[in-house]
């Protein structure tokens, strides 16, 4: 083998390292984004359901309150 040819062999595999390490960089980047992006949307997610549980125990809070009070002015209106 020249070593013309050589040299472009060891070219080319120093160019695919430095392609690979460019590469691995960017993974690295993206599942950082993407643990950022789920730690976001579950956050998300149990406010929202915190906030369904508060609006459930509100209606029900609410019309327990009705059904006493109804209940009490029949007692008092008869």
């Amino acid at each position: 083998m020249s070593d013309q040819a050589e040299q472009n062999i060891l070219r080319a595999i120093a160019e695919l390292r430095s392609d690979i390490s460019t590469l691995d960089r960017r993974v690295q980047t993206l599942e950082t984004r993407l643990e950022m992006e789920v730690r976001r949307w579950d956050e998300r997610f149990f406010k929202f359901a915190e906030d369904s549980n508060n609006r459930a125990l509100t209606l029900i809070t609410s019309a327990t309150v009705a059904v006493i009070v109804g209940v009490i002015l029949a007692v008092v209106k008869s």
